[in-house]
């Protein structure tokens, strides 16, 4: 009996759907690969891994895969795509949040009702209990760095004469047997020289004052991280009074993002907490930087290293400032210090940290969807929300359906077009400009390659965390795809944090994009309807917005009908008269097959059963075509609806006065309630993409720089508004970049 072979180790990767079994070094980017694994056991990075394993970094960065059979294989990340300790902390931390919800079996409601913002805010805006503790025993830590205790330790050393205070009883018989150390001889001795003497050394180097120093130490890099966390939590109550102050942008943008905020914290009492309590910490570095340079600091060893169970010795029971020190430590140690983890507790975090990430991307998308007003249908409302879910949306008609693969992409369908999503953990805006052209290249060209699909990368960032980079190369990270004048890619790149409360807007406007430009580019709406059913309905009495072909057999919606218009057609006469015609040649069919029974063989008959047959398929055949025909007509005019619906305050419009065909595949419709137009464009090149402008206006704008579009209109846009040479605005064409 032999045995079989076995399998290697399958890696697939998210971008593109697809197995290999080596991992190029170039392609190792974190959240992109995860494992593919046959019944044998597979260790990574030393611990046993399973079934969709994310492909991770150990502690030192590398990797590394080994099976059964002892195939290996290994890598190392680019330290400079791992995000820095907060971001990840908190995406972390809301993964946590949302894990619950998998595991609960939420549905749709559930899931909308989560704010993708980092979670308990209120809890760090207040100071911690450790802070607490520094603040009131500064004052003790001060006293053991400026005066701290000290050991005497005596040697025995040779000295010059002047300098010697004790003698030692050796010192004598030392003196007469080194004749190098006489300065000279005397008539009863000699005269000494050098002479062996006690030497006493104040000794810091003792276990307490290494505690103490090593206090310091871990405090300020406690305070540095606490500090940061709380900066970037003042920046979001001052990037939610930027937007509330700012003159441009949109209302509605304004209005969501006030609900959003409103739906985690109270805005001015929250910010006046943050202020406060990040002027105490920073006061408290401030002195404990002053420590350094302190005696005790200085005399203690930097390298000297302290276990975290602190040992309670004489000095720290009894004396009454290392006394608060050793409680000091004993705080640090239970809530500021970083826990020591094993490699499998290591795995299982970073594990979480890149499910956490996929689940925060699928939180954004169901927000977004929400603001685009799409809901579930009927059969989706109580469909849980998982990993390996699929749920069908509706608006105005119009269907789609959001897809959750087990390896945490996300798929949104329209008709035959798909929006490929994939969250990765990464930190694209501190890489350096040749490290983000490469990997964009690269995706760009593996996605153009492998799929049709559109598709979309988050990725783990602020608006501003790519600032040292060049101009184009951060307009690259910060498209839905719609602008080709700053960036050659054709893949939409967007940084979404859950300190930034404006991470859902782009989202938005990414899935508006993708959403709007796949349904108005499908206008005029069209069904194919047979030249007898044409004939007889009454399309030409309805030319104010059907277009009937009868070359092409087709008959177009060019503007949303009023219900009076539907009716006018008359398809329930019609469809009366259809069955009415089916039930005459049934009937005429059974009256001559009776004759014909009664007669026998009849020539004359037999023709006519033959023909009565043929009237009679053509009867059904027409009844049949005429109801599909409705049923179609009647699923065309409803997803006509979305025309009129006003993207901005979700208005209908009013298909009369307000829509205004344009051409044979253009029209132009204008929200009476808000102002706000949409519309089909042409650009000069003969290319058709969607617009839309809140209020009618464009918002003036000194510097187009990179996120400035979401900045101002969040995601109530869909076209880049552009200046064009004269100083006006226009549209910027997605194809070729013309500004109309």
């Amino acid at each position: 009996m032999t045995n079989k072979a076995p399998k290697p180790v399958l890696f697939i990767d998210r971008l593109t759907n697809t197995t290999t079994n080596k991992i190029e070094p170039n392609d190792l980017i974190p959240g992109r690969w995860i494992l593919d694994l046959s019944e044998e056991a597979v260790f990574q990075n030393s611990v046993a891994a399973s079934l969709y394993d994310f492909v991770i970094p150990d502690l030192s960065g590398k990797w590394n895969i080994l099976n059964e059979s002892g195939d290996r294989n290994e890598g190392v990340f680019s330290k400079s795509l791992i995000p820095e300790d907060l971001e990840v902390d908190s995406i972390r931390t809301i993964g946590d949040v949302l894990s619950q919800l998998i595991d609960s079996q939420s549905t749709w409601a559930e899931w909308v009702n989560i704010v993708p913002l980092v979670p308990e805010l209120t809890e760090d805006v207040d100071l911690h209990s450790l802070e607490v503790e520094v603040r009131d025993n500064l004052g003790h830590l001060e006293m053991v760095c400026q005066n701290p205790r000290m050991h005497l330790h005596v040697e025995v050393e040779r000295v010059i004469v002047s300098k010697a205070k004790r003698v030692p009883p050796q010192a004598v018989s030392y003196l007469a047997s080194h004749t190098e150390d006489w300065d000279r001889p005397l008539i009863r001795g000699i005269m000494p020289k050098r002479i062996l003497a006690e030497v006493r050394h104040d000794q810091f180097d003792i276990y307490e004052n290494r505690v103490s120093a090593r206090l310091v130490d871990n405090l300020i890099s406690y305070l540095t991280l606490r500090i940061q966390k709380l900066r970037k939590l003042l920046k979001v109550f001052q990037d939610k009074e930027d937007y509330s102050s700012d003159i441009a942008g949109t209302y509605q943008r304004h209005q969501r993002i006030s609900a959003l905020w409103g739906e985690s914290i109270d805005e001015n009492e929250g910010k006046k907490k943050v202020e406060k309590s990040l002027h105490e910490l920073e006061w408290l570095k401030y002195k404990l930087m002053g420590f350094l340079g302190a005696v005790l600091y200085k005399e203690v060893p930097r390298r000297t290293y302290v276990p975290r169970t602190l040992k309670n010795t004489n000095i720290f029971t009894n004396d009454q400032h290392y006394s608060h020190v050793a409680e000091l430590w004993r705080e640090w140690a239970s809530t500021g210090a970083d826990k020591v983890k094993s490699p499998k507790q290591y795995y299982d975090d970073v594990q979480g940290l890149y499910k956490g990430m996929n689940a925060f991307t699928m939180l954004l998308i169901l927000r977004a969807l929400e603001t685009l007003n799409y809901t579930p249908d009927s059969t989706s409302e109580r469909k849980e929300i998982f990993p390996g879910s699929e749920i069908q949306l509706i608006n105005s008609g119009q269907f789609i359906r959001l897809q959750w693969s087990l390896n945490g992409t996300v798929s949104i369908r329209i008709n035959d077009q798909k929006l490929n999503i994939v969250g990765l953990p990464i930190a694209l805006g501190f890489c350096s400009n040749d490290q983000v052209s490469d990997i964009l290249s690269r995706f760009d060209h593996l996605l153009e390659k492998s799929n049709s699909s559109e598709n979309l990368i988050l990725y783990l960032g602020e608006n501003d965390s790519s600032k040292s980079l060049d101009v184009s190369t951060r307009y690259a990270l910060h498209t839905v795809g719609n602008d080709p004048r700053y960036s050659n890619y054709k893949i939409a790149c967007l940084p979404i944090s859950p300190w930034e409360i404006a991470s859902t807007e782009r989202i938005v406007r990414a899935l508006r994009w993708f959403l709007s430009n796949h349904i108005f580019l499908s206008y005029p709406l069209h069904v194919d309807v047979p030249n007898e059913i044409l004939e007889l309905a009454n399309v030409k009495e309805n030319l104010r917005w059907l277009l009937s072909d009868m070359e092409k057999s087709t008959v177009e919606i060019k503007i949303p009908p009023r219900e009076y218009e539907w009716d006018q057609i008359g398809f329930d006469l019609l469809h009366e008269q259809f069955v009415n015609d089916c039930v005459e040649a049934e009937k005429r069919f059974k009256e001559i097959e009776e004759n014909l029974k009664k007669a026998g063989r009849d020539r004359d008959l037999a023709k006519k059963k033959y023909v009565a047959i043929d009237e009679l398929v053509r009867c059904k055949k027409n009844l049949k075509a005429l109801k599909k025909v409705i049923n179609e007509l009647a699923r065309v005019k409803e997803r006509s609806v979305f025309f009129l619906q006003c993207p901005t305050c979700g208005t209908e419009a009013n298909s009369i006065n307000d829509f205004e065909p344009r051409g044979k595949d253009s029209f132009h419709c204008t929200c009476s309630s808000c102002s706000t137009f949409w519309s089909i464009q042409k650009c000069s090149n003969g290319h058709c993409y969607p617009t839309m402008l809140p209020s009618g206006d464009f918002f003036e704008v000194s510097e187009e720089i990179p996120g400035w579009v979401d900045r101002i209109y969040g995601g109530d846009i869909l076209a880049v508004p552009g200046k064009k040479q004269d100083g006006s605005w226009g549209f910027v064409c997605p194809d070729c970049g013309e500004i109309n």
